[in-house]
């Protein structure tokens, strides 16, 4: 069983307009500093596990190849259409646990910003039986 990271990048770049635009979207941008939201994240996610993966979709690839040069193919869910966060979650899942059937799979927010002390959050886990429904577990 391995932790898995998600981190969402296949937004067509309306939040912040007119900064960011379809072909410039706002997880591309560096918006406080050097590096842009994908970037900042990506470094920050990578020290917790080598399983890190970017879902985005066909168009935004090779943008994102440029900016994370050491993230291989492997590591790209590539989502066939926007369907929204829900929809690129679930194909995430999919193709993780085709990979890591005991996998655990964490998404996280595009960021660079630091935290110096987190709040506490709320955790929750979901767990998959045979049948397909799922029990949520509170933590």
């Amino acid at each position: 069983m391995g932790r898995h990271v998600v981190i969402l990048a296949g937004g067509s770049g309306t939040r912040l307009w007119p900064r960011s635009r379809e072909k410039s979207p706002k997880h591309l941008l560096a918006l406080a500093g050097r590096l842009s939201l994908l970037q900042s994240t990506f470094e920050r996610v990578r020290r917790l596990t080598g399983n890190v993966y970017v879902v985005t979709e066909r168009s935004q690839v090779e943008s994102i190849r440029e900016q994370l040069p050491d993230l291989d193919g492997e590591h790209f869910i590539i989502e066939p259409a926007r369907r929204g966060t829900a929809s690129a979650l679930g194909l995430a899942a999919l193709a993780i646990a085709e990979r890591d059937p005991a996998a655990t799979m964490l998404s996280v927010r595009l960021t660079n910003c630091t935290v110096k002390r987190p709040a506490p959050a709320p955790i929750s886990t979901t767990r998959f039986n045979s049948w397909g429904s799922h029990s949520r577990i509170p933590g």
